[in-house]
């Protein structure tokens, strides 16, 4: 048996007057009730309740919450209720670690409530901002056998028997009243390193100041919110590099041949307070919206890795919000002629550190990288002038690094500031859907989806916490600015990244739209408007060989058809998984064409009982192209027009060798309908 769980209504608004004990919020509000269920396979389901998609060795049942272990006591202090039952599968209610959560009305007050809970893989604490990790292992510990990346980070929970239970807390953020820089021996366990910290309610930022391969010491930077006798808070950081300056006298670069670079650290009493200290590992610095970087003693931003060759550049972010910016909605509606374009893009692959390009042509293979990928997509964006940007899945991939092709984890938040950036960088509306390798580096699709929500621009949302998958809703287009009209809609599924066995493993089959998912749009379906949908992995219905299609294939198939639920293959089996998707379109009648990326080389249209079903292809350089050297990275676009009636498609290529981005005019302007 496996466990798995399950957690009930969240989102980034408190619920503030209310004891936690209710259970009548309304959904999405905050989370109310925290479920571990054990279950035979990996459909763990409980009505209204949101599923956490990471398996549990042991079994818990059920602001502040903590795991407290066997036969230990309560937690200190007044106002913690326990779980109802044990927490460990198959013994008394007197085994076992149990789950308690601490409820305080002055705090709920506040808005300071729980809003987001977690189980994440792994033996690294603090994983990512704004996160509090119960100190209780759930899993088996090193008993299980050997860690994956020891060296520098393991996410697999099956293999390592690291699971921990991890939670934020909406409301205003504390200020940061302290900083510290810790140093550990290269040859020790990095994931142990200060943890006589975070015993003491320090947390820990989980980036290794001195990156992969930089052969020196683990650094990390540890923070601490809770409050000093004086009050005083920190105010600004910088890098220095003269000695005199420094505040906290750890060397950043200690064990290596860089620089030596220390932190300076500014505190003031009360005012403009950090609240939040983000070092990011990426290829290079990019201006992320709400942070300020880390500059050093000329203004500059300040690589903490200067002088390493072997390491990524490291970037230290600040930011002194308090609270999470609430955005007002962003209305999308026709123009005054009637029409509304989409850029639409697929599979970027962006990493953190600079990846290598693949199947580009040899004249650019030695200067490729990620800076193609923004290039191709600025161009087109300035060319287009789209209304709104569409990203349809796997904008983050593990890439071989382009310094020494090696591979390492993916750190996550390092690559979203690239996957955006030039969308942002030019004040366009977008949305996005999730793909197979969305959530396989350092984010679960929880925090992606919280990064997601604050970036100036963005029009998606998590959806309703009861579905499966993250990032399940639609967008409407009005027929005007001044109308509520609705022309025209937009469907995004979240189709998930694989299918799994019953005891947590990939079963080498791809994820699929779930039932609850299909349930959710046939329910909100209206036949009388005329509908698209984007998701990542398509349905099978898509491949031209199973005797489905009515119209002649429309662009190149270069690769075999992985649709959901299936492996790889042109004929996909359609009833084993049966994926109701496709038939829940054709039974709602809204839904006129769909767009999946996935299979970088296909980038067809063709139609199934009335549906166009399209590719999009992919269009980043560090993704695959099936090996074709001479394939040119292509983006689509959608051109709506007579409010809605009819569409249009094409593609944008960028003929790299020819220097050119333009209309791929081997093929028509194809009319969907």
């Amino acid at each position: 048996m496996w466990s798995q769980i399950i957690a009930a209504s969240w989102a980034f608004t408190a619920c503030a007057a209310a004891p936690l004990l209710a259970r009548n919020f309304p959904a999405g509000q905050c989370v109310v009730d925290v479920k571990i269920e054990t279950c035979g396979d990996f459909n763990c389901k409980l009505d209204g309740y949101h599923r956490i998609d990471a398996f549990l060795t042991q079994r818990i049942e059920a602001n502040e919450i903590k795991v407290i272990e066997e036969g230990k006591e309560a937690p200190e202090g007044t106002g913690w209720y326990p779980a109802p039952h044990s927490a460990h599968e198959g013994v008394t209610d007197q085994g076992g670690p149990t789950l308690w959560s601490r409820r305080d009305y002055d705090l709920q007050q506040a808005g300071k409530v729980v809003d987001l809970v977690v189980v994440r893989p792994g033996r690294w604490a603090n994983s990512t901002e704004d996160f509090v990790r119960s100190s209780v292992n759930l899993g088996l510990g090193e008993a299980a056998g050997a860690v994956a990346f020891e060296d520098y980070r393991e996410y697999d929970s099956v293999s390592s028997g690291w699971i921990y239970l991890e939670y934020t807390v909406a409301g205003p953020r504390d200020p940061i009243t302290d900083v510290q820089v810790v140093a550990c021996s290269g040859d020790s366990v990095g994931a142990h390193c200060g943890n006589e910290l975070l015993g003491k309610g320090w947390k820990r930022r989980d980036t290794d100041l001195n990156g992969p391969t930089a052969n020196g010491s683990h650094i990390y930077i540890f923070t601490t919110t809770q409050l000093q006798t004086n009050r005083e808070c920190v105010t600004s950081l910088k890098v220095v590099d003269d000695e005199n300056d420094k505040t906290v006298s750890v060397n950043l670069n200690d064990g290596t041949t860089g620089d030596e670079l220390y932190l300076e650290v500014t505190k003031a009493r009360d005012e403009d307070c950090i609240t939040s200290i983000r070092p990011i590992d990426t290829s290079r610095y990019f201006a992320e919206p709400w942070y300020d970087v880390v500059t050093d003693s000329n203004g500059q931003p300040a690589d903490v890795n200067a002088g390493i060759g072997s390491a990524d550049p490291i970037f230290i972010y600040t930011s002194k919000l308090v609270e999470r910016p609430r955005k007002e909605p962003i209305k999308l509606s026709f123009s005054s002629d009637g029409t509304f374009r989409i850029a639409l893009f697929s599979d970027l692959h962006h990493s953190h550190h600079s990846a290598i390009c693949r199947d580009v042509p040899e004249q650019i293979e030695a200067d490729c990288s990620e800076e193609y990928s923004f290039a191709f997509m600025g161009a087109v964006l300035d060319h287009t002038e789209p209304d709104l940007v569409v990203i349809d899945g796997d904008l983050y991939a593990e890439n071989d690094r382009k310094q020494d092709k090696t591979t390492y984890p993916q750190l996550t938040d390092g690559a979203i500031v690239k996957a955006i950036r030039p969308i942002i960088e030019r004040g366009i509306p977008f949305a996005v859907t999730y793909g197979n390798h969305d959530a396989e580096g350092s984010l679960l699709r929880e925090e992606i989806q919280r990064a997601m929500d604050i970036q100036p621009g963005f029009v998606g949302s998590r959806g309703l916490n009861q579905l499966d998958g993250i990032g399940n809703y639609k967008l409407d287009i009005t027929k005007s600015k001044d109308s509520e009209d609705i022309a025209h809609r937009l469907w995004f599924f979240d189709s998930r990244s694989y299918t799994y066995f019953g005891n947590g493993t990939n079963s080498g089959d791809y994820g699929r739209v779930e039932q609850s998912q299909v349930d959710w749009y046939s329910a909100n379906a209206d036949a009388s408007i005329n509908a698209m949908a984007f998701f990542h992995i398509p349905v099978a219905q898509i491949s031209d060989a199973i005797g489905l299609n009515t119209t002649a294939r429309i662009g190149v198939h270069g690769e075999s058809v992985c649709p959901q639920g299936n492996g790889c293959s042109n004929t996909p089996k359609l009833d084993d998984p049966y994926v109701s998707l496709f038939d829940a379109f054709v039974n709602a009648g809204d839904v006129k064409a769909t767009f999946s990326g996935h299979d970088h080389s296909n980038d067809y249209i063709i139609e199934a009982q009335g549906i166009q079903l399209t590719y999009d292809g992919s269009a980043g350089y560090t993704a695959y192209s099936a090996g074709d050297a001479n394939y040119n990275r292509e983006m689509r676009v959608i051109d709506v027009a007579e409010h809605g009636k009819t569409v249009s498609t094409f593609k944008i290529i960028d003929d790299i060798l020819a220097g050119t981005v333009h209309r791929n005019e081997s093929e028509p302007i194809v009319t969907l309908f």
